[in-house]
């Protein structure tokens, strides 16, 4: 159990859910969200899921259960989400991320391709063994511009076409500040990271405010100890050379906080 652990929580997406969770373990919710995401406007998803309808692709590459959510809302608010369902019952459907497998099958979707490790990445490898010379790819982006990986593709003369459903914005300096002062000041005992994105955004501004060397030193040192909901999302703190993560196994958000709750009985263990 985390017995009063005070648990920064840097996402904004499912957030009562996890403050419950961490209530229920015993823990004490601190939110510093480090994102806030945008939609972008309605029309447009609307004429680039009327293009996918009238123009169908070979493959549709989903990447988030966010975004997979957010197409298939614009669909049923302008009256094609029938038809945008019946073109994607007659299409290659490649999926990143257990949660967006999870919304495609509640639509009564297949699914061709799943990633094996919850990076785009391994998807794409899979979708590049197969002949994509002259296949139309649409793929629904997701916070940041994907700008390697559809390169990819197009680099094997694919033709792709890119749905961006929404992005994402920084947080407001307030909240960054806070955050770093409880990383460097030992305020928090962990802080959760569901995204690559978010630690890339605390990276920069731990640099940019030349604190860069003492949140890593605070990290490593566990106090507070770094927790990440999968393995892309570790390999990205690790890069920056937070080496001390917990990660579980299964890659979701509860998960994680059972797995840190055990570290913590562990730490209590030993001590």
């Amino acid at each position: 159990m985390m017995k009063d652990k005070k648990i920064v929580l840097t996402g904004t997406r499912r957030v009562d859910e996890m403050t419950a969770i961490v209530h229920k373990l015993g823990g004490i919710p601190v939110l510093r969200p480090l994102h806030n995401s945008v939609f972008h406007q309605d029309d447009e998803i609307a004429q680039a899921l009327r293009t996918m309808i009238f123009s169908p692709p070979d493959y549709v590459l989903f990447t988030t259960a966010f975004g997979a959510q957010r197409l298939y809302d614009v669909a049923i608010q302008e009256k094609i989400d029938q038809e945008w369902l019946a073109m994607l019952h007659h299409t290659k459907l490649i999926v990143r991320g257990y949660k967006t497998a999870q919304v495609l099958k509640g639509l009564g979707l297949k699914i061709s391709i799943r990633d094996v490790d919850g990076t785009v990445a391994s998807v794409i490898d899979q979708l590049i063994e197969q002949d994509v010379e002259g296949k139309t790819i649409d793929v629904q982006l997701y916070g940041e511009m994907q700008i390697d990986f559809t390169k990819r593709l197009s680099d094997r003369k694919a033709v792709v076409r890119e749905i961006a459903p929404y992005h994402q914005t920084d947080t407001n300096q307030d909240v960054m500040q806070a955050l770093l002062q409880d990383i460097i000041d030992h305020r928090v005992d962990a802080v959760t990271f569901t995204s690559s994105t978010q630690v890339k955004t605390l990276i920069h501004a731990m640099h940019a405010n030349d604190r860069g060397e003492k949140v890593i030193e605070a990290f490593n040192r566990q106090m507070p100890i770094a927790v990440a909901i999968g393995k892309v999302t570790t390999q990205t703190l690790r890069d920056e050379g937070i080496e001390e993560v917990i990660y579980p196994e299964t890659e979701r958000m509860g998960a994680m906080l059972v797995e840190l709750a055990k570290y913590f009985d562990d730490l209590d263990e030993n001590s």
